[in-house]
Protein backbone atom coordinates (compact mmCIF):
# COMPACT_ATOMS: atom_id res chain seq x y z
CA UNK A 1 0.00 0.00 0.00
CA UNK A 2 1.38 3.35 -1.04
CA UNK A 3 1.79 5.96 1.66
CA UNK A 4 0.23 9.40 1.09
CA UNK A 5 2.73 12.16 1.38
CA UNK A 6 1.49 15.40 2.91
CA UNK A 7 2.57 18.44 0.91
CA UNK A 8 3.43 21.78 2.52
CA UNK A 9 0.53 24.19 2.75
CA UNK A 10 2.18 26.63 0.34
CA UNK A 11 2.42 24.07 -2.51
CA UNK A 12 -0.63 23.41 -4.68
CA UNK A 13 -0.84 19.90 -6.16
CA UNK A 14 -2.84 18.98 -9.24
CA UNK A 15 -5.48 17.44 -6.98
CA UNK A 16 -5.83 20.66 -4.99
CA UNK A 17 -5.96 22.64 -8.23
CA UNK A 18 -8.84 20.47 -9.48
CA UNK A 19 -10.64 20.82 -6.16
CA UNK A 20 -10.42 24.61 -6.39
CA UNK A 21 -11.71 24.62 -9.96
CA UNK A 22 -14.63 22.29 -9.20
CA UNK A 23 -15.63 23.94 -5.91
CA UNK A 24 -18.87 26.02 -6.06
CA UNK A 25 -18.14 29.74 -6.27
CA UNK A 26 -20.23 32.75 -5.50
CA UNK A 27 -20.16 35.77 -7.72
CA UNK A 28 -17.72 37.68 -5.56
CA UNK A 29 -15.41 34.67 -5.07
CA UNK A 30 -15.22 34.09 -8.81
CA UNK A 31 -14.02 37.60 -9.51
CA UNK A 32 -10.55 37.38 -11.03
CA UNK A 33 -10.25 33.66 -10.22
CA UNK A 34 -9.34 32.44 -13.71
CA UNK A 35 -6.66 35.07 -14.19
CA UNK A 36 -5.30 34.48 -10.72
CA UNK A 37 -5.11 30.69 -11.18
CA UNK A 38 -3.20 31.07 -14.43
CA UNK A 39 -0.67 33.34 -12.81
CA UNK A 40 -0.64 31.19 -9.69
CA UNK A 41 0.19 28.05 -11.71
CA UNK A 42 2.89 29.85 -13.67
CA UNK A 43 4.49 31.07 -10.44
CA UNK A 44 4.47 27.55 -8.99
CA UNK A 45 6.14 26.13 -12.08
CA UNK A 46 8.89 28.73 -12.00
CA UNK A 47 9.53 29.24 -8.31
CA UNK A 48 12.56 27.89 -6.47
CA UNK A 49 11.51 24.62 -4.70
CA UNK A 50 14.04 25.34 -1.95
CA UNK A 51 12.55 28.78 -1.31
CA UNK A 52 8.85 28.68 -2.17
CA UNK A 53 6.68 31.77 -2.03
CA UNK A 54 4.98 32.46 1.28
CA UNK A 55 1.24 31.92 1.68
CA UNK A 56 0.77 35.59 2.48
CA UNK A 57 2.11 36.58 -0.92
CA UNK A 58 -0.43 34.42 -2.73
CA UNK A 59 -3.28 35.69 -0.58
CA UNK A 60 -2.20 39.27 -1.28
CA UNK A 61 -2.22 38.64 -5.03
CA UNK A 62 -5.68 37.09 -4.86
CA UNK A 63 -6.93 40.13 -2.95
CA UNK A 64 -5.50 42.45 -5.61
CA UNK A 65 -7.18 40.55 -8.42
CA UNK A 66 -10.49 40.50 -6.57
CA UNK A 67 -10.27 44.24 -5.88
CA UNK A 68 -9.62 45.04 -9.54
CA UNK A 69 -12.50 42.87 -10.68
CA UNK A 70 -14.80 44.44 -8.10
CA UNK A 71 -13.87 47.93 -9.29
CA UNK A 72 -14.49 46.92 -12.90
CA UNK A 73 -17.88 45.47 -12.02
CA UNK A 74 -18.79 48.63 -10.10
CA UNK A 75 -17.73 50.83 -13.02
CA UNK A 76 -19.84 48.81 -15.45
CA UNK A 77 -22.79 49.07 -13.08
CA UNK A 78 -22.40 52.86 -12.82
CA UNK A 79 -22.09 53.20 -16.61
CA UNK A 80 -25.23 51.10 -17.09
CA UNK A 81 -27.10 53.25 -14.57
CA UNK A 82 -25.87 56.40 -16.32
CA UNK A 83 -27.10 55.15 -19.71
CA UNK A 84 -30.47 54.31 -18.19
CA UNK A 85 -30.79 57.78 -16.66
CA UNK A 86 -29.82 59.36 -19.98
CA UNK A 87 -32.59 57.47 -21.79
CA UNK A 88 -35.13 58.45 -19.16
CA UNK A 89 -34.16 62.12 -19.38
CA UNK A 90 -34.33 62.04 -23.19
CA UNK A 91 -37.81 60.54 -23.00
CA UNK A 92 -38.77 63.30 -20.56
CA UNK A 93 -37.39 65.86 -23.01
CA UNK A 94 -39.50 64.53 -25.89
CA UNK A 95 -42.63 65.44 -23.92
CA UNK A 96 -41.93 69.13 -24.54
CA UNK A 97 -41.48 68.86 -28.33
CA UNK A 98 -43.85 71.28 -30.06
CA UNK A 99 -44.39 73.31 -26.91
CA UNK A 100 -43.12 76.85 -26.43
CA UNK A 101 -40.69 78.32 -23.94
CA UNK A 102 -40.13 81.97 -23.01
CA UNK A 103 -37.13 83.80 -24.43
CA UNK A 104 -35.76 87.25 -23.59
CA UNK A 105 -33.61 87.39 -26.73
CA UNK A 106 -36.57 88.79 -28.71
CA UNK A 107 -36.06 86.18 -31.43
CA UNK A 108 -39.02 84.51 -33.15
CA UNK A 109 -39.80 82.47 -36.24
CA UNK A 110 -42.35 84.52 -38.18
CA UNK A 111 -43.71 85.37 -41.61
CA UNK A 112 -46.29 84.05 -44.07
CA UNK A 113 -49.23 84.90 -41.83
CA UNK A 114 -47.86 83.15 -38.79
CA UNK A 115 -48.97 84.94 -35.59
CA UNK A 116 -46.13 85.61 -33.14
CA UNK A 117 -46.75 86.73 -29.58
CA UNK A 118 -44.58 88.86 -27.31
CA UNK A 119 -44.78 90.90 -24.14
CA UNK A 120 -42.83 93.89 -22.87
CA UNK A 121 -42.28 94.94 -19.26
CA UNK A 122 -43.49 98.48 -18.55
CA UNK A 123 -42.99 98.80 -14.78
CA UNK A 124 -43.60 102.57 -14.78
CA UNK A 125 -46.06 102.75 -17.66
CA UNK A 126 -45.40 104.85 -20.78
CA UNK A 127 -46.66 107.88 -22.66
CA UNK A 128 -45.90 106.11 -25.96
CA UNK A 129 -44.81 102.61 -26.96
CA UNK A 130 -43.09 101.62 -30.21
CA UNK A 131 -43.17 98.02 -31.40
CA UNK A 132 -40.47 97.05 -33.95
CA UNK A 133 -39.67 93.88 -35.90
CA UNK A 134 -36.33 93.51 -37.66
CA UNK A 135 -34.68 90.79 -39.74
CA UNK A 136 -31.59 88.89 -38.57
CA UNK A 137 -29.56 91.48 -40.55
CA UNK A 138 -31.12 94.36 -38.62
CA UNK A 139 -33.47 95.58 -41.35
CA UNK A 140 -36.67 97.12 -39.97
CA UNK A 141 -39.68 95.40 -41.57
CA UNK A 142 -42.53 96.27 -39.19
CA UNK A 143 -43.26 99.20 -36.91
CA UNK A 144 -46.31 100.14 -34.87
CA UNK A 145 -46.90 102.89 -32.31
CA UNK A 146 -49.23 102.74 -29.31
CA UNK A 147 -50.47 105.52 -27.07
CA UNK A 148 -50.19 105.88 -23.29
CA UNK A 149 -49.98 102.60 -21.37
CA UNK A 150 -50.30 101.79 -17.66
CA UNK A 151 -47.64 99.93 -15.72
CA UNK A 152 -47.97 96.34 -16.91
CA UNK A 153 -46.58 93.59 -19.09
CA UNK A 154 -47.93 94.81 -22.41
CA UNK A 155 -48.99 92.09 -24.87
CA UNK A 156 -48.28 92.19 -28.61
CA UNK A 157 -49.17 90.09 -31.64
CA UNK A 158 -47.50 90.23 -35.06
CA UNK A 159 -49.12 88.55 -38.07
CA UNK A 160 -45.90 88.08 -40.04
CA UNK A 161 -46.35 90.96 -42.48
CA UNK A 162 -44.55 94.22 -43.19
CA UNK A 163 -45.68 97.66 -42.06
CA UNK A 164 -47.39 98.02 -45.45
CA UNK A 165 -49.27 94.76 -44.95
CA UNK A 166 -47.15 92.69 -47.35
CA UNK A 167 -46.54 89.07 -46.24
CA UNK A 168 -42.95 88.30 -45.26
CA UNK A 169 -41.13 84.97 -45.74
CA UNK A 170 -40.68 82.53 -42.90
CA UNK A 171 -37.42 83.43 -41.16
CA UNK A 172 -35.85 84.45 -37.88
CA UNK A 173 -36.97 87.92 -36.80
CA UNK A 174 -36.29 90.02 -33.74
CA UNK A 175 -38.83 92.01 -31.75
CA UNK A 176 -37.89 95.12 -29.80
CA UNK A 177 -40.04 97.54 -27.81
CA UNK A 178 -39.17 101.13 -26.91
CA UNK A 179 -41.14 103.27 -24.47
CA UNK A 180 -41.24 106.99 -23.82
CA UNK A 181 -42.03 108.44 -20.42
CA UNK A 182 -41.79 112.18 -19.58
CA UNK A 183 -39.69 112.77 -22.70
CA UNK A 184 -37.23 109.98 -21.80
CA UNK A 185 -36.89 107.00 -24.15
CA UNK A 186 -35.87 103.54 -22.98
CA UNK A 187 -35.83 99.96 -24.23
CA UNK A 188 -38.24 97.53 -22.62
CA UNK A 189 -37.40 93.92 -21.80
CA UNK A 190 -39.18 91.78 -24.39
CA UNK A 191 -40.27 88.19 -23.83
CA UNK A 192 -41.20 86.02 -26.80
CA UNK A 193 -42.28 82.40 -27.14
CA UNK A 194 -40.12 79.92 -29.06
CA UNK A 195 -41.21 76.46 -30.14
CA UNK A 196 -39.04 73.47 -29.18
CA UNK A 197 -38.14 71.46 -32.29
CA UNK A 198 -35.47 69.01 -31.10
CA UNK A 199 -34.04 67.30 -28.02
CA UNK A 200 -30.50 66.00 -27.64
CA UNK A 201 -28.14 64.72 -24.95
CA UNK A 202 -25.16 66.91 -24.03
CA UNK A 203 -22.25 64.72 -22.91
CA UNK A 204 -20.28 67.63 -21.41
CA UNK A 205 -23.18 68.94 -19.32
CA UNK A 206 -24.67 65.46 -18.70
CA UNK A 207 -28.09 66.96 -19.32
CA UNK A 208 -30.83 67.17 -21.93
CA UNK A 209 -30.58 70.19 -24.22
CA UNK A 210 -33.62 71.60 -26.02
CA UNK A 211 -33.23 73.28 -29.42
CA UNK A 212 -35.73 75.96 -30.45
CA UNK A 213 -36.80 76.95 -33.94
CA UNK A 214 -34.51 79.96 -33.93
CA UNK A 215 -31.47 77.82 -33.06
CA UNK A 216 -31.31 78.70 -29.37
CA UNK A 217 -30.28 75.92 -26.98
CA UNK A 218 -31.73 75.58 -23.49
CA UNK A 219 -30.87 73.11 -20.76
CA UNK A 220 -33.90 71.17 -19.56
CA UNK A 221 -32.85 71.94 -15.98
CA UNK A 222 -33.11 75.70 -16.70
CA UNK A 223 -36.77 75.63 -17.71
CA UNK A 224 -39.26 77.07 -15.28
CA UNK A 225 -42.19 77.62 -17.66
CA UNK A 226 -43.54 75.68 -20.66
CA UNK A 227 -46.64 76.62 -22.65
CA UNK A 228 -48.82 74.90 -25.26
Amino acid sequence: MSEEIALPANIMSQQRMNEVKSAPQGTEEALGRDAFLRLFTAQLKNQDPLSPMENEAFVSQLAQFSTLESQKAMQESIESMSRSMMREQLLTGTNVLGKTVPSITGSIIGGEGRVSKASAALPAGADKVIFNVTTADGELVYRKEFGAQPASDMKFEWAGDSTDGEPLPIAVYYISVASEKNGESRSATVTTQEMIKAVRWDEDASDVVLETESGREISLAQLNRIEM
